[in-house]
């Protein structure tokens, strides 16, 4: 199971990330599961956990293929979770 985040740009979607997930991570998975953070760098934790795969599509599909290397597999299965948007009004 990996969660991804795909934008048009790595930054972006390192922002997105951040803004969405972050909190989740430091007060939730990294408390509960024990995971190593090093001087309180929480995002650096969590990219390093390989849970998280995020960036453009050319980044993604990049890691995604390294972990096949390591673990193989046979299909992906994705799941989209749409998220609210405010329209901007005119």
């Amino acid at each position: 199971m990996r969660w991804m985040e795909i934008r048009r740009t790595d930054d972006e979607a390192l922002e997105r990330f951040r803004s969405y997930h972050l909190d989740i991570w430091k007060n939730f998975y990294a408390a509960m599961s024990r995971r190593q953070v090093e001087d309180g760098n929480y995002l650096g934790s969590l990219i390093k956990s390989g849970l998280f795969v995020l960036g453009s599509v050319d980044t993604v599909r990049r890691q995604l293929v390294e972990q096949w290397k390591t673990f193989p597999a046979e299909y992906v299965g994705w799941s989209i979770i749409m998220r609210r948007c405010r329209r901007r009004s005119s």
